[in-house]
């Protein structure tokens, strides 16, 4: 910031806090109303430390409470690039975190069925990143990097840049996280899924040991650290909203005859929408009807 750059900040951090102005033991978080009172007790603790730290260097601090709406509907998208540009404008640095009081968006396990539109700080700091069109998203970790243990290697090794996400990445990021927190949500994985947001956003993405003090500032003078992603082509602003915040959800209805003439590549689809029922918010059912070629 000292040097003319804008900085957002994404943090986690409130529910350990709670948990321990409470006196709770880590086992009383595996209840979801409990963990959500621990984050309400611990967000003014998080944000008094952050602001003690901020007052010594002279930088005035925001709070950004998010739920995953704010990224789903896209006139709250809009909104809340528009109040983060004011506080950028200003010279504040804003603080994002969820909003676990009202949303479990982040706190609850992802099930098979449907993605949260953010499930973790790092997911969530990527679209901060693409909503605000930043140009690069720095994932600071306990890991010197993306490690890779390559072919013949005892030990697994620092891939220093990535160009592109592969299964094969993926794949290698898949290995249990080395934080054993019982209060926090994430991993490498998590952290390769929002490297590839910041890419398709056009923008750089890092991945550093967080426990070196120095790391920002060395990694902002050009000096080779961590993990960089390279930037790929630029998606456009609307599209990267729905392919990663829109929680667009639903489901194709074809009948037998056109399902067997899709299967044969030899078949046109019409389609018309209709709601059909009881659904969540923003599902929409797609009913295929037969529209076939000789």
């Amino acid at each position: 910031m000292q040097d003319g750059r804008q900085v957002m900040l994404v943090s986690s951090g409130a529910v350990g806090l709670g948990r321990s102005l409470l006196g709770l033991h880590p086992s009383r978080l595996k209840d979801m109303a409990v963990k959500q009172a621990c984050a309400a007790a611990g967000q003014s603790l998080l944000m008094e430390s952050y602001k003690r730290l901020f007052d010594g260097l002279g930088r005035k601090i925001a709070q950004v409470l998010l739920t995953e709406e704010d990224f789903s509907n896209w006139g709250r998208y809009s909104n809340l690039r528009r109040t983060m540009e004011k506080l950028l404008g200003f010279g504040v640095l804003p603080v994002v975190n969820e909003n676990d009081t009202v949303s479990t968006a982040e706190l609850e396990s992802v099930d098979g069925r449907r993605q949260a539109a953010f499930s973790d700080n790092d997911r969530l700091a990527a679209l901060v990143m693409s909503g605000m069109e930043a140009d690069a998203l720095v994932l600071l970790t306990n890991v010197d990097g993306f490690l890779r243990k390559k072919t013949g290697a005892k030990q697994p090794e620092l891939e220093p840049f990535v160009a592109r996400v592969t299964e094969e990445v993926r794949a290698a990021a898949a290995g249990p996280s080395r934080t054993g927190a019982q209060t926090g949500r994430g991993g490498m994985t998590t952290k390769i899924e929002a490297a590839e947001i910041a890419m398709n956003c056009g923008g750089v993405a890092l991945i550093a040991n967080g426990a070196n003090p120095k790391a920002l500032e060395r990694v902002f003078v050009g000096e080779r650290l961590g993990t960089v992603f390279a930037p790929a082509t630029r998606m456009r602003g609307k599209r990267r909203w729905l392919a990663y915040a829109a929680g667009v959800r639903g489901r194709v209805v074809v009948s037998r005859y056109c399902g067997t003439r899709i299967c044969a590549r030899n078949c046109g689809v019409r389609k018309r929408r209709k709601k059909c029922g009881r659904r969540e918010s923003g599902e929409r059912t797609v009913h295929a009807r037969k529209y076939c070629s000789a």
